[in-house]
């Protein structure tokens, strides 16, 4: 097995890091560098958490449901529908976060004048003044995330998914006639 791409790969990454580094630091420029630990956001951020347990209720739910089943065949198919629902449900909460949270880095980023920013676990040794998780963690927590929040950003997501199913479902149809 050949390895030297990742020998080559991890070096690589740490001079570009470097040189980026240098030219802020050595060319006198006044752009600032931000870090930015994901990880942080993920694990302690409301809007987060708030999607985690919602999606802990929907799955006892669903488990209620399916073992209230008495016929193995349809306790399968219903298993099957839900799991798919689930994983629709899962994805558009997804986007909707990730879209969330890159504009409010972003709004962030330019209010402050941020050149750029780079994951903290990138960063060999750092100021911790350059830390920005904290504040997009405060700013990432007044998303409004309640049960009835996120039916909604489903909802509105599946019907945006559902005209073009419709679509492609008439027009066979249509040319039928």
């Amino acid at each position: 097995m050949n390895k030297w791409p990742v020998t080559i790969a991890i070096p690589t990454a740490i001079a570009v890091c470097v040189a980026l580094l240098s030219v802020f630091i050595i060319g006198g420029s006044k752009d600032t560098i931000a870090v930015l630990d994901y990880k942080k956001i993920i694990s302690e951020s409301t809007a987060v958490k708030k999607a985690g347990d919602y999606f802990s209720e929907l799955q006892e739910s669903y488990k209620t449901e399916i073992d209230g089943i008495k016929d193995p065949k349809e306790q399968v198919a219903v298993l099957e529908q839900k799991q798919a629902d689930f994983a629709k449900k899962i994805e558009a909460l997804d986007e909707y976060l990730n879209t969330t949270l890159e504009e409010i880095i972003s709004k962030y980023r330019a209010s402050n004048s941020i050149s750029i920013i780079f994951p903290k676990d990138a960063a060999i040794s750092l100021d911790g003044t350059l830390d920005i998780t904290n504040a997009i963690i405060q700013e990432f927590n007044k998303v409004s995330l309640e049960n009835k929040e996120i039916e909604q950003i489903i909802s509105k997501s599946v019907q945006e998914e559902a005209p073009v199913q419709n679509e492609t479902s008439q027009q066979p149809e249509q040319s039928a006639e």
